[in-house]
C-alpha cells in the first residue's frame, strides 16, 4: 500500500477516500464507523456514531495511520472485522486485493449474506495497471524484497492483458455474489469516486 507513482500512495489515497466517505455519511445523518486492519488483526476500530466530533475522530485516526512494512495477514484481520458488523448497514471495504483476493471476497460475501450492503473498492497504483511505454526497470516486491529486471517493451502488452483479465474476473465474481465493486487507480480524481460511492449507498 506504500506504492506511489503519482500524487498519492495507495495508502494515502485510501485514507483520503475513507475520510471523504465518512464526511458524506455524516452529512446524510448516518452513523459511520471505521475499522483499520493491521498485521492480521484490528489496529483501530471506531464504533458507529453521528456528529462532527465523531467525524473529526475518524479523520484524525486516518491521518495518523501508517502502513507497516512486510507481509501481513489480511484474511485474519478481515475475519475479525466481520464480527464487528452486527447491525445491518452499508459496508465499504477498501483494499488493493493483491493477495488472497478470492478469499477476501468470500468473507465479504459472508458479510453480505448477513444482510449488509457491501461495496468493495480496489485501489491500485497506475503502474500496477499498465507499465510505462519505454524503459528498462527493476521491479521490487514490497513485501518479500525480491527483484526482477525486465525491458518494458517486451512485457507491457502481455502484462496489461493479464491485469485486465484479472480485474474483469474480480468484477464478475462480485456480480455473481451480489457484492458491489469498483476498481480504480490513485490517478483518478477523488470527487467523482465519492459521488459514485454516494449513489451506491442510497
Amino acid at each position: 500500500m506504500k506504492v506511489s507513482h503519482g500524487q498519492h500512495s495507495k495508502a494515502a489515497y485510501t485514507a483520503r477516500l475513507a475520510a471523504g466517505a465518512a464526511f458524506v455519511s455524516v452529512r446524510q445523518g448516518d452513523a459511520p464507523s471505521l475499522t483499520l486492519l493491521e498485521k492480521g488483526t484490528i489496529g483501530q476500530a471506531l464504533p458507529p456514531r453521528t456528529g462532527g466530533g465523531h467525524l473529526s475522530a475518524i479523520c484524525t485516526t486516518l491521518a495518523r495511520w501508517h502502513c507497516h512494512d512486510g507481509p501481513g495477514d489480511t484474511l485474519k484481520g478481515l475475519a475479525k472485522a466481520r464480527d464487528l458488523c452486527r447491525s445491518r448497514g452499508f459496508v465499504l471495504y477498501l483494499s488493493d486485493f493483491l493477495e488472497d483476493e478470492d478469499e477476501q471476497l468470500k468473507i465479504l460475501n459472508e458479510v453480505r449474506s448477513q444482510g449488509h450492503d457491501v461495496l468493495a473498492i480496489q485501489i491500485l497504483d497506475p503502474f500496477e495497471v499498465e507499465l510505462p511505454e519505454t524503459g528498462d526497470f527493476e521491479f521490487i516486491d514490497s513485501e518479500s524484497g525480491q527483484r526482477v529486471k525486465t525491458s518494458v517493451e517486451s512485457e507491457r502488452v502481455d502484462y496489461k492483458k493479464r491485469v485486465d483479465d484479472w480485474r474483469q474476473s474480480l468484477t464478475k465474481t462480485c456480480a455473481q455474489s451480489g457484492i458491489r465493486w469498483e476498481s480504480i487507480t490513485t490517478a483518478e480524481a477523488m470527487v467523482p469516486v465519492l459521488r459514485r460511492i454516494l449513489s451506491r449507498s442510497t
